[in-house]
């Protein structure tokens, strides 16, 4: 997802790539980055969530533990 939607090799990413400093996404980056999570889990992700979410591996902690928003 993250290759196909913000544009990003594939050894640019792992757990601990920060969006900012490793990945050099920018603002509009992120806020894209948040809907695709929001689309994700079907729900709004609050401010101060998106604001700690600096990792990939915060997004995929925050996706496992509010699943996909899909019925199991």
């Amino acid at each position: 997802m993250l290759e196909e939607k913000l544009g990003l090799l594939p050894e640019e990413i792992s757990l601990d790539a920060t969006f900012k400093e490793d990945l050099g996404l920018d603002s509009l980056d992120m806020v894209e980055l948040l809907t695709i999570v929001e689309a994700e889990t079907g729900a709004p992700v609050e401010d101060e969530t998106a604001l700690a979410m600096t990792t990939i591996g915060d997004v995929i902690d925050y996706l496992s533990a509010h699943g996909t928003g899909e019925e199991a």
